[in-house]
């Protein structure tokens, strides 16, 4: 697991990449959906796989998830 900080100019928020479940998910305290900054993680995990290993990560299978309230 990875955790981010992410600081968005007003607040902090929180990614958690797990790699073994291919999911990355969003914690916003104000309950934003910032699905923009996922896919820009999923991207830069693609190409650090690339620059590292030499061959391209399937992203597809990958799942971006923002828990709503209350879960």
């Amino acid at each position: 697991m990875v955790i981010i900080p992410l600081h968005l100019g007003n607040h902090w928020c929180c990614a958690v990449v797990d790699i073994l479940k291919r999911e990355i998910r969003y914690y916003d305290s104000l309950f934003g959906d910032n699905y923009g900054i996922l896919n820009t993680i999923l991207d830069y995990l693609s190409q650090e796989h690339s620059n590292k290993k030499n061959s391209s990560l399937d992203t597809s299978n990958w799942n971006l998830i923002i828990p709503k309230k209350g879960n």
